[in-house]
């Protein structure tokens, strides 16, 4: 698979097919094995040779927004990455050709123009050790969080789910061993009534295969021993999504719980139940290292399935020093250098942008702020003969429809020339948020300079940007 950048032209040609090729172009999710499409486009070439869908792509990225009525409330969700799949069908000289099938995911990302025209960057990042930053050094405030952005759109298979009824949308496929297990709403219930194994399962082909397993726990509560004991161990405590690695140790998908004490019996449901075979094209898994003075402080592993879910994923330190992630993946090692930054007299910031791999990148500022609001009303004249007697009070204009909106000035302080890739994907973001990490506050913003003149070393000596940010939202609630 490779990566489109929808914010840019991504072409697919006819090739050597007749005029009256057609192109279907299927945009969807892929999540645990199971894919689910947005919407399906039928194309056809006519006379062009070309068909540019990055449009049809983009408008599939926006913001999607679910009604829930336990809350009466809005979810929101903004959709990072999408799969594409096209299939180009044709004739040539009125001949009947196979269909030719591709499979790309798809970022809210852009090319320059001086990339080549569609180019995909699948590999570039596979040598980058999937590092989706902008520049190769990182500042941090010392005492924040220290964000990584990665990005694997390599992988080439899909995965396949290898259980049946995965989400118990019906009662069948599933073995319940006692009337403790049943199955309604979408998940498999236990509820113990006694001191025995209750066990839950299906058959299935898993004997010494190297799996990936996930599943959902909810509703747990009680005292006993919960586990999902086939095709390998996983014990559970509590709610949540558990995921393991493993071998298989038997042909079979297997849940189980036995209470402890009928005082307080065990219960819980599962459900979204995934089970697949670990492959070299569908499942990657790398080491991220943080080191500080050549010693490490930290390890996170980030693991990529063939899915929507997982390509774009964050390594996430929550350490104060670190001056150096080493990302090691099949392909060599990646070094970061990372500046860790002790600031005591200005409160920081952090502007968050989707920079030109589509991803989300993290840019600290640490140096002077200053903030103000400017504010607009209008006015009208009426007549005021019977409030005339007020005198002083008696208003001959009256303001209405009065609000303000704010901005921010925002300083980084020093920082290298490299950093002029940073801070031109930031001014090219139509994706901002500003974090103020004294107030622990997350704003909509955007960025108000309209130009930005590059800084050198050899020009400016010490480096330092000034960034104005206005707030996406008017001061006074009028979002209609």
């Amino acid at each position: 698979m490779g990566l489109v950048l929808t914010r840019s032209p991504f072409r697919v040609s006819r090739g050597l097919l007749d005029s009256n090729a057609s192109l279907i172009v299927e945009i969807s999710e892929q999540i645990n094995g199971v894919s689910v499409i947005k919407n399906t486009y039928n194309l056809v070439f006519r006379n062009k040779y070309f068909l540019d869908i990055s449009n049809l792509i983009n408008s599939e990225l926006s913001d999607a927004f679910t009604y829930n009525g336990a809350t009466s409330s809005y979810d929101g969700q903004v959709n990072s990455i999408l799969l594409v799949k096209t299939t180009l069908s044709g004739t040539i000289s009125d001949v009947a050709q196979s269909d030719i099938v591709s499979y790309n995911y798809a970022t809210d990302g852009y090319l320059y123009n001086t990339d080549g025209v569609g180019y995909d960057f699948s590999s570039n990042l596979r040598t980058n050790g999937y590092y989706a930053g902008s520049f190769d050094t990182i500042y941090k405030l010392k005492e924040a969080s220290l964000n990584i952005p990665l990005l694997n759109t390599s992988l080439s298979d899909f995965d396949t789910n290898l259980v049946t009824n995965p989400t118990f949308t019906t009662d069948v496929s599933w073995t319940k061993e006692t009337s403790d297990w049943t199955i309604s709403d979408g998940a498999g219930f236990l509820a113990s009534t006694d001191l025995l194994i209750d066990r839950l399962y299906q058959a299935a082909t898993l004997t010494g295969l190297s799996l990936r397993v996930k599943f959902d726990v909810s509703g747990f509560s009680g005292t006993g021993t919960a586990t999902m004991r086939y095709p390998f161990d996983i014990p559970f405590t509590g709610n949540g999504t558990y995921s393991a690695v493993g071998v298989g140790e038997l042909d079979r998908v297997q849940f189980q719980g036995t209470a402890d004490d009928l005082a307080t019996p065990l219960a819980f449901s599962i459900d979204n139940i995934y089970v697949s075979v670990v492959s070299a094209t569908s499942y990657e898994s790398i080491t991220v290292v943080a080191k500080y003075n050549g010693s490490t402080v930290g390890t996170e592993t980030i693991s990529f399935d063939a899915d929507t879910t997982t390509p774009s994923q964050d390594a996430t330190f929550n350490i104060d020093n670190i001056d150096e992630v080493l990302i090691t993946t099949d392909y060599g090692t990646k070094t970061i250098n990372v500046e860790p930054i002790s600031e005591c007299k200005y409160s920081p910031f952090i502007l968050t942008f989707r920079n030109k791999y589509g991803v989300d990148e993290d840019l600290w500022f640490f140096k002077k702020s200053s903030r103000e609001i400017s504010v607009k009303s209008e006015d009208f004249r009426a007549n005021q003969f019977k409030q005339r007697s007020a005198g002083m009070l008696t208003r001959s204009m009256q303001e209405f429809n009065k609000n303000g909106k704010e901005s921010i000035e925002l300083n980084s302080g020093f920082v290298l020339e490299g950093f002029n890739e940073s801070f031109k994907q930031l001014m090219l973001s139509e994706r901002v948020k500003l974090y103020d990490y004294d107030n622990s506050s997350l704003h909509a913003v955007k960025i108000g300079n309209g130009s930005l003149k590059y800084k050198t070393s050899v020009n400016d000596k010490l480096i330092n940007y000034t960034i104005d940010v206005e707030f996406s939202n008017n001061v006074i609630d009028d979002i209609v």
